[in-house]
Order: C-alpha cells, then sequence, then structure tokens
C-alpha cells in the first residue's frame, strides 16, 4: 500500500491555494481580506483536479465593481500543474461553474455608478426612468432603490422609487407608478437565483460560468 506523505499533501494544497489568491488578487484593484481553501482527494489534485474551492472575501474592488462581501463555491476546477522545472507551474485548464454571495452598501452602490468604467449604468438610469437628467446617486430604502438625478433643462433634482425583481436569471428593476419593468443590464455569464434588499445593503445570490 503506497503511503501518501501529509508534508507533500500539505505543500501542495498550500501551494495551489497560494496560486489561486496570487490568481484572484491580480484581477482585482484591491482586496481586503480574502480565504481560498480547496478541496478534494490528494491524488486528484496532484492530476489538476480541484473538487471544490471555498472563497471567502471582504472591501473588493473588482475593476471598479465595490463589493462589501463575497461568498462563494466552485464545482470541479481542472488546473494544468507542471512539476519538470523547479517550482510547479499552475494554469487554469477548463471552465468551471461558481455560485457565490455578494453584497453591496449604499456608498458603493453611488460610487461605482459615478465612476468612469460603470458611469454607464448611472445614465442607465437616468435614461430608462427620467428625462434629459444626470445621475446623482441611488440609496437602499428599506426595500426600495432611490434615485436621484439632476434635470439640466429644468434645473432641479429630480427622485424616484424602484423595486427589484429576480426573474428567470435576470434582475428586473420596476417603477409601479407607471407599471414599467426592465432588465438590469449585466453580463449574460452571471444568473442571479435571487436577493435581499434591506437596511442599506442589496445582497445577491448567482451563479456563473469563469474562463480561464
Amino acid at each position: 500500500m503506497k503511503i501518501i506523505n501529509t508534508r507533500n499533501r500539505n505543500s501542495l494544497i498550500h501551494f495551489i491555494e497560494a496560486y489561486l489568491k496570487y490568481w484572484t488578487e491580480k484581477r482585482c484593484n484591491r482586496i481586503n481580506t480574502l480565504d481560498i481553501r480547496i478541496d478534494g482527494p490528494f491524488l486528484k489534485i496532484v492530476q489538476g483536479k480541484i473538487d471544490r474551492v471555498e472563497v471567502k472575501a471582504s472591501e473588493i474592488d473588482f475593476k471598479n465593481i465595490l463589493i462589501n462581501q463575497l461568498d462563494l463555491y466552485s464545482n470541479t476546477i481542472e488546473l494544468s500543474i507542471n512539476f519538470k522545472k523547479g517550482m510547479p507551474t499552475i494554469s487554469l485548464s477548463k471552465t468551471f461553474n461558481i455560485n457565490f454571495s455578494v453584497s453591496f452598501e449604499n456608498d458603493q452602490l453611488t460610487r461605482m455608478f459615478k465612476s468612469k468604467e460603470l458611469s454607464s449604468i448611472g445614465e442607465w438610469f437616468c435614461n430608462e426612468f427620467f428625462s434629459e437628467c444626470k445621475f446623482i446617486s441611488i440609496i437602499i430604502e428599506k426595500n426600495h432603490l432611490r434615485v436621484k438625478a439632476f434635470n439640466d433643462k429644468l434645473k432641479v433634482y429630480e427622485e424616484i422609487l424602484l423595486e427589484l425583481e429576480s426573474r428567470n436569471g435576470k434582475l428586473i428593476v420596476k417603477e409601479n407608478s407607471v407599471k414599467k419593468e426592465v432588465d438590469f443590464p449585466i453580463d449574460n455569464s452571471i444568473y442571479i437565483k435571487n436577493f435581499i434588499l434591506h437596511d442599506n445593503h442589496l445582497s445577491l445570490n448567482c451563479n456563473s460560468i469563469v474562463k480561464p
């Protein structure tokens, strides 16, 4: 019977966890805390197959998407591990699925939608629910979103209360006073299962596909 050296097993797992942490941090402008844990039989891990990865992170700036809290777990991840030259090298070899929950706070939503990279979202709110207005802010108020905009023509501020609904993997934004609803613009690879809008926080539960 072959006995697996526990020290070698732990070293390999720690190396892969460190690689995944580096891979994640490299794609973020900022991340305050990040914990990554992998799970699976040692022989499968040596072959580059990880049964599950769990990620917990806080205060994330991912390409100006500002996330307060992230909890994520994956299905099987397949890696290419090269042991030939000194320290092993690792790369993702296939796409994989993830389930995750993300939470946002009031100030993060406004900052995101006024940033250069995501200002199109603020403009989207104005184009869909206002006329000739500039986006000012968005505030979570109980189970509503209060969006504020400035009307350049009339030189006045305008506000509107909007509701959210998750339906068929989409996040629907609704203005009930005029019975209008539109899909929130989000990447098609993200499927929204449900959400919580409460106490100045917006939490989304989703699944998605990650490509190498």
